[in-house]
């Protein structure tokens, strides 16, 4: 009788953790999907799209400029709480057939979101790029890119959250630390829930400002002309 009761009394626990498991992942979707609510009216000419998880992401004009919002959720690395990363890119061709870059600060091997495995040619950082980075191009040609963008790149990357910085034919892109996930929700769920966590307009502000920067020295101006 005894052996009955703790078998019931443990599928009961199974079950009720269970329950709780899918409440909570119901919770993490709502709340991932206003992540970038506070922003959604400022673009013109736009599209908000939601994946199966909740995800969502947002393309438009945004004061002239074509963005395009991406929220990647990151829990690949190990003895690191998962991490809410904001890419933003500012679709604007470029010009500099293989000479684009990539800088990746911190790589850990597992940023799978990173366009530095697209590259294939090895920089070295320059002295205005914070230490632990890694720099690759898509040629030789890129370190013309580099030598052109060191300063104002290095700058932006002065920001602890700046996580990625990259320069393609078709844009260039940052990737910011929007949020930490709850050590709470990993250990026991293994979910990343970053409740609360929303985009503000002002960082939006900032992060298109920095990209305006990039791109001047690079001789391109991000503002897209009224036809």
């Amino acid at each position: 009788m005894t052996v009955q009761i703790l078998f019931a009394a443990g599928a009961a626990g199974v079950t009720a953790l269970a329950l709780l498991a899918r409440h909570e992942r119901l919770l993490v979707k709502a709340r991932r999907q206003n992540v970038l609510e506070p922003v959604r009216d400022l673009f013109d000419d736009a599209t908000f799209e939601t994946d199966g998880a909740g995800i969502p992401r947002i393309e438009g004009r945004y004061r002239g400029r074509r963005l395009k919002l991406d929220l990647i959720p990151d829990t690949m690395t190990v003895k690191r709480l998962p991490q809410l990363w904001l890419s933003i890119t500012a679709l604007k061709p470029t010009k500099i057939a293989d000479a684009g870059l990539v800088v990746l600060i911190r790589p850990s091997g597992n940023d799978y979101y990173s366009l530095a495995q697209h590259m294939s040619t090895h920089l070295d950082p320059p002295r205005e790029f914070p230490w632990e980075c890694l720099v690759r191009g898509q040629s030789e040609r890129s370190r013309a890119t580099l030598q052109a963008i060191k300063t104002v790149a290095g700058a932006i990357l002065s920001d602890p959250k700046v996580k990625e910085i990259a320069i393609t034919q078709r844009g260039l892109r940052i990737v910011y630390q929007l949020a930490e996930g709850k050590r709470g929700q990993h250990l026991l769920l293994r979910q990343s829930d970053f409740e609360g966590t929303t985009l503000e307009p002002q960082l939006l502000a900032h992060l298109s400002g920095e990209l305006d920067t990039l791109a001047a020295v690079l001789g391109i101006d991000l503002v897209e002309k009224s036809s």
